[in-house]
C-alpha cells in the first residue's frame, strides 16, 4: 500500500484486493512515531465451472464425487463454450479454496479422464473455467447375422435389427 500520513488517534483501515475478501484493521497512530498494520488477508473461494461431453458425466475432486453434468441449455453462459452443445454435459463445482485437486470425469460406455488442476490464489473472485473435457467412447462394432429385421437388445436396451452394424460399449453383457 506505502506510506499513509494520518493525524494522531485511532484510525479504522479498509483493504480490498480482487480475489480476497475485504478487511477492516483498527489501529491506534501515536504522534510522531511510524505505525504499521497488517492486513490479513483471506483468499475468496471460486466455483468451477466444466464442460463435459457426453452429457451425464459424473465429475470427481479429490476422488470424491463433486456431481453430473447436465444438458447444456442453448443460449446459456456455458453454451458460449462450446461451438456445438449436443451431448455436452455442464457442472458448476461449488466454490473451493486455492490449490491442487485431483480432477476425475466418468461414464458408463467411456474412457474416464484424470487430471491434475490448480486453483490460483487470489484474482478475480469470478468462477474458474476448465478447459472442456470430452470423454472418449468405448465401443465396438457388433454386426450379428440371422433373419433380417429381427430385435436386437443389450442389458434389455433395444440397440437395432439383426442384418445391421451395431455398436454397444465394450466389455461383458
Amino acid at each position: 500500500l506505502g506510506v499513509l500520513t494520518l493525524p494522531a488517534g485511532k484510525a479504522q483501515l479498509r483493504a480490498a484486493a480482487p480475489g480476497y475478501s475485504q478487511v477492516t484493521v483498527d489501529v491506534l497512530i501515536v504522534a510522531g512515531k511510524e505505525t504499521q498494520a497488517q492486513i490479513p488477508w483471506t483468499a475468496v473461494a471460486r466455483p468451477l465451472h466444466v464442460l463435459v461431453n457426453p452429457e451425464g458425466a459424473r465429475v470427481f475432486l479429490n476422488n470424491v464425487e463433486v456431481g453430473t453434468a447436465a444438458k447444456v441449455a442453448p443460449g446459456s453462459s456455458a453454451a458460449a463454450l462450446v461451438p456445438n452443445l449436443q451431448d455436452w454435459g455442464f457442472l458448476e463445482i461449488p466454490p473451493r479454496a486455492f490449490g491442487d485437486f485431483l480432477f476425475r470425469a466418468e461414464a458408463p460406455c467411456f474412457e474416464q479422464k484424470t487430471f491434475q488442476i490448480h486453483v490460483p490464489e487470489g484474482g478475480a473472485p469470478a468462477p474458474l473455467v476448465l478447459a472442456p473435457v470430452a470423454l472418449d467412447p468405448l465401443e465396438v462394432p457388433l454386426e450379428l447375422v440371422g433373419r433380417a429385421g429381427g430385435l436386437v437388445s443389450v442389458d434389455d436396451i433395444r440397440i437395432g435389427k439383426t442384418g445391421e452394424v451395431l455398436t454397444i460399449c465394450g466389455g461383458a453383457h
